[in-house]
Order: C-alpha cells, then structure tokens, then sequence
C-alpha cells in the first residue's frame, strides 16, 4: 500500500467517525442550550420578584406598594429578555397583609417557560415569591 492510499483511506475513516459523532455532539451542545436558558430565566424571575418587593417596601400604605411593586418587577423582567406582555403567559400579583401593626408585601410571579431549543423536558412555567414587611406602615 502507497502512503498515497493510506492517506486517503484515514481521511475516509475521519469523516466517517466525524459523521457519526456529530449528531451526538450537537444533542449535548443543545442539552446545554436549553438548560442553560432555564436558568437564565429562572434567575430573571427571582430577581423581578425581589427588585419589585424592594421597590414596594419603603412605600407607605396611602402610596399603594403593591402597584408599585409588580410595576417594577415587570420592568425588571421586561429588561431582562421576560417581558410579560400579551405574547406570552405572564401573571404578576402583589398583596398585603397584615402581621399584627405591620403589614408584609407578598409578590408573586408565574411565567411560561420557552425553551431555546426544546430538548429536554422541563416544566412549562418559572414562579417566584417574594416576602417582605413595609417599612412604613
């Protein structure tokens, strides 16, 4: 055998073994997309819920804290790539209640979940909830 044929043939055995591992490797590579992304998302929704308790909580009663608190959340989310507009299943909901002379703001934030790639099977919706007593009551 010529160096020529063997050269040609270990071309031919790599691009054999580049066939056949490809797909493999782009399954793994979208794997990691997707769960990548849900973390992402994930972590948008947390902060949202925080960033718009802490918002709400130096407000007093009479300034309406929970309005202003899923305002803020929702433009958290909106500029972090979630925005909750009518394209997708978004709900933000704050309240009060009452803890004897205070009062705590509750926000709570469910939104659809939409994979990059859509590969693994995950939970079709992120939530949050967020807790916290107003500093003025």
């Amino acid at each position: 055998m010529t160096s020529r044929e063997t050269w040609d043939s270990r071309r031919g055995v790599a691009a054999t073994e580049f066939t056949l591992t490809l797909p493999i490797f782009l399954l793994i590579i979208g794997g990691i997309m997707d769960l990548g992304w849900l973390l992402v998302s994930d972590t948008a929704v947390i902060q949202a819920a925080r960033d718009g308790v802490r918002r709400g909580v130096p407000l007093g009663l009479d300034e309406d804290p929970a309005a202003a608190a899923e305002a803020q959340a929702k433009v958290v989310l909106a500029e972090l790539g979630l925005p909750c507009d009518a394209t997708t299943d978004c709900d933000v909901t704050a309240s009060l209640a009452p803890l004897g002379e205070h009062y705590t703001l509750t926000l709570d934030i469910s939104r659809e979940y939409t994979p990059l790639v859509g590969l693994l099977e995950i939970e079709p919706s992120l939530s949050a909830s967020f807790t916290m007593l107003l500093e003025n009551p």
